[in-house]
């Protein structure tokens, strides 16, 4: 993600890192089953909430699509507002109320579809 995020021009901070001076342009949320955050992904996703309204949020999995995008669709679903869960193929992808899921495979491809779909989401 990183390396993606790199060649997207953006630089990443820690959730709980100090973040005097800094504008966020969107947030990633791992699903990783093992963290350092102690939060679980809907608990990242309504602090966040809470603090940007507003920001673009992206979903990341080491898992396949199929593994986990309904999960998280149904942990998502009793929120006040829920995010509309995209992929890559979504013609919504970056409108409001969208947050974009994307697996390891799509990071690893680096490819254009991954990259401008990520600009359009994050608004860069």
């Amino acid at each position: 993600m990183r390396d993606l995020l790199a060649t997207l021009g953006c630089t990443p901070i820690a959730p709980d890192s100090e973040r005097v001076g800094i504008d966020p342009v969107g947030v990633v949320i791992s699903l990783a089953l093992q963290s350092s955050v102690r939060e679980s992904a809907v608990e990242v996703y309504e602090r966040t909430r809470a603090t940007y309204r507003r920001l673009p949020v992206v979903f990341v999995s080491l898992a396949d699509t199929a593994t986990i995008l309904s999960g998280l669709e149904r942990s998502l679903k009793n929120l006040p507002s829920p995010p509309h869960v995209v992929t890559l193929d979504d013609t919504t992808v970056g409108t409001p109320g969208t947050a974009l899921f994307l697996t390891k495979a799509d990071i690893e491809s680096r490819s254009a579809q991954v990259q401008a779909k990520f600009r359009l989401h994050f608004r860069l």
